[in-house]
């Protein structure tokens, strides 16, 4: 069988057009090739992107046993994360899935609703109007201390600063090690030192939590859990889990408002719409708004695999160890799935579209999806319609608000919005 098309020259020949516009090198890389198309990202063989939605949904469903997490991702944040739900793999995270699903069951999602209106209206009257803020830094705060105080039992705002900066510095360390060669952790280069500074700071802050008396919060259950013989999870185990969620819980949810708040901005009829349904009991007009705003900006951009044996995906065969991915960014923006793929419309959604399963992943999919999906939606729901109800956002600038490929998808420079009151 042949091989799928690759792009020309090696790393080194397309190091300056990844770092200037990776987002766009790779839209342009499968408008060029095609479905399946090799890229060069860095020495040995070329990571295979899959942008069909078929070939996606073989990968993440039908054959996810044959992939796991790609060595790069343990590259960048294995050490953080250690072996909790994002590294972890088969049995392993089967069961540690079980364990944190406890916290997203349904039955707990509407107990977290006032801790969201509460600290979402704390934020609202903060934010004085004609005052300009970055609100792309402040929904990740607020998202932060909304993982910090549902999941976490943490109502202490020192403690989630200390969190909170933190993650900031893992954020650092994967933009610096992101299209760069990899670098063994004993190296003494800045992101290293940033990294093990913040590994060792959140360690210091879980075991601070897990020395409080037992609560109903998540922390709480992982120490009490036992496995099938009757032993408490290790100790590493609880830790490494509880930094993958505050990491995980916050990040993407924070993103994905600041990027609605941004479309809003810019479409003023979509936001009326969604203003007039602020005081009724449902918000279907939001609902569009979000699903429109994870298509254009999905803040899980990329995702990736190596496989773990011979694979065929997308009509091609290959290797073990052969690494892929999976660009949400790419497959939400094609043409055959959305007409007009670059113009946000929220009436796409208003029925469901006729569209492969798998042309539209915002949380990924399979044994993998994410965990807190439901989370994810209910949160952006309450902040934005609490917000809303108490402000309204414009645009600092006219100049054109660049989207960043890190970890998440974020605006670059951050996202400077004005701040104005309601008119009576």
């Amino acid at each position: 069988m042949a091989a799928p098309p690759t792009l020309p020259g090696g790393f080194l020949s397309h190091i300056g057009a990844m770092r200037k516009d990776f987002l766009g090198w790779l839209t342009d890389a499968t408008r060029i090739h095609g479905d399946v198309v090799g890229l060069p990202l860095g020495p040995g063989r070329p990571t295979i992107l899959l942008a069909h939605p078929d070939a996606i949904e073989e990968l993440l469903v039908r054959n996810s046993g044959s992939y796991e997490k790609s060595g790069q991702t343990r590259y960048m944040v294995g050490k953080f994360l250690g072996n909790g739900l994002v590294l972890s793999e088969g049995a392993e995270h089967a069961k540690n899935r079980r364990l944190v699903q406890t916290a997203f069951h349904p039955s707990k999602l509407e107990g977290y609703t006032a801790a969201m209106v509460v600290e979402t209206a704390r934020l609202a009257d903060g934010l004085a109007p004609g005052t300009t803020v970055d609100i792309d830094a402040a929904m990740t705060d607020l998202a932060l201390r909304i993982v910090a105080r549902t999941l976490f039992g943490v109502d202490a705002s020192a403690t989630t600063a200390r969190v909170g900066e933190a993650m900031r510095a893992l954020e650092g360390v994967i933009q610096a090690r992101f299209l760069s060669l990899p670098l063994p952790s004993w190296v003494p280069t800045p992101a290293n030192w940033r990294e093990a500074r913040a590994v060792d700071a959140m360690k210091g802050i879980v075991t601070e939590l897990l020395a409080r008396p037992a609560g109903d919060d998540l922390l709480s259950r992982l120490a009490a859990a036992r496995d099938d013989d009757g032993a408490a999870l290790p100790a590493q185990q609880i830790i490494d889990e509880a930094i993958t969620l505050f990491f995980a819980g916050h990040e993407t949810t924070a993103h994905l408002l600041g990027w609605t708040l941004m479309l809003l901005a810019q479409h003023p009829a979509v936001e009326d719409e969604v203003r007039a349904e602020l005081d009724g009991p449902a918000f279907p007009a939001l609902d569009r708004v979000l699903h429109e705003t994870m298509r254009l900006y999905p803040p899980s951009w990329v995702f990736d695999r190596s496989s773990t044996e011979p694979v065929t995906v997308g009509g091609f065969s290959f290797p073990k160890g052969q690494k892929f991915y999976l660009s949400a960014w790419v497959t939400h923006r094609d043409a055959r799935w959305f007409p007009d793929p670059e113009r946000f419309d929220p009436e796409r959604w208003r029925t469901p579209p006729a569209i492969p399963k798998y042309a539209y992943f915002p949380f990924g999919g399979g044994p993998r999806v994410c965990i807190g999906r439901s989370f994810a939606m209910l949160e952006a729901r309450q902040i934005l319609v609490t917000l809303l109800r108490a402000r309204r956002f414009t645009l600092a600038s006219d100049a054109p608000v660049v989207p960043e490929a890190s970890a998440t998808l974020r605006p670059k420079g951050g996202l400077k919005m004005n701040v104005h009151g309601l008119s009576p």
